[in-house]
């Protein structure tokens, strides 16, 4: 009995599907659009495809197909294609899928999203608030799934575990006058006048710093290496082996 459904999509014209963190932004917005409804676990893009885990079963998955050719149809202003489906068969090959669906950038070698801004790795590392429910559903998944092996598929460390000194200049942006934000922003004096008033939403900040903190890094090509060492050794097995094409 099968306990999920593993769907792959691609365009109808096979085209690349994002080149640009702009369009993987677009694509994991889409993704997390529709996701909570039809249980999504975990998501990823190659290149001219991207794969998706859901908890919704094979026969039940109609709905769940049409909402997704929809919204990524939107979100990349393509037609996509009918995806193949693939029946996650057990709680095991649940959990495999998590890693192999976030490692297909580098699986196949295209080297387009090195931030991992396709994949569901931001939200569950707190890096991206878009989808707030992902986390609580993969540890009812992959119980022993621990963060630091989330963060090995970056190569590196556990991000609050570095310093991050800019991040208090940052702080200071007291410092910066209103008019001066406006225009780094490209927003009105009125609206940052308005938004200095509001609180900050915790999440988003720590999402903030997050983000900040991995790009203060250097990874560059080093972390990109480290990449393809770790996601070649445990892909050696092939495709099938972790669940899908």
């Amino acid at each position: 009995m099968p306990v999920g459904s593993h769907l792959v999509f691609r365009a109808e014209n096979q085209r690349v599907l994002a080149t640009t963190p702009n369009r993987q932004r677009a694509f994991a917005s889409a993704m997390c659009q529709i996701g909570e409804r039809h249980g999504l676990y975990s998501f990823g893009l190659g290149d001219t495809h991207a794969h998706g885990a859901f908890t919704t079963l094979p026969n039940e998955s109609g709905r769940l197909i049409h909402d997704a050719r929809l919204a990524l149809g939107a979100a990349l202003e393509v037609r996509i294609a009918a995806p193949s489906l693939f029946p996650i068969e057990e709680g095991r090959h649940a959990q495999r899928l998590i890693s192999y669906v976030h490692s297909q950038d580098v699986h196949h070698g295209a080297g387009l999203d090195p931030w991992r801004e396709g994949t569901s790795l931001p939200d569950l590392l707190g890096l991206r608030i878009a989808a707030p429910w992902l986390v609580e559903r993969v540890r009812a998944i992959a119980p022993r799934l621990r963060r630091r092996d989330l963060w090995r598929e970056w190569g590196c460390e556990e991000l609050e575990s570095v310093a991050l000194p800019l991040l208090a200049e940052s702080a200071a942006a007291a410092g910066f006058a209103t008019s001066e934000v406006a225009e780094a922003l490209g927003l009105t004096l009125r609206a940052v006048q308005r938004l200095r008033l509001r609180p900050a939403a915790p999440e988003l900040v720590r999402a903030i710093r997050l983000q900040r903190g991995l790009r203060s890094q250097a990874v560059g090509e080093s972390m990109l290496r480290e990449q393809r060492n770790f996601w070649y050794e445990v892909g050696d097995r092939g495709p099938r082996a972790a669940g899908g094409p």
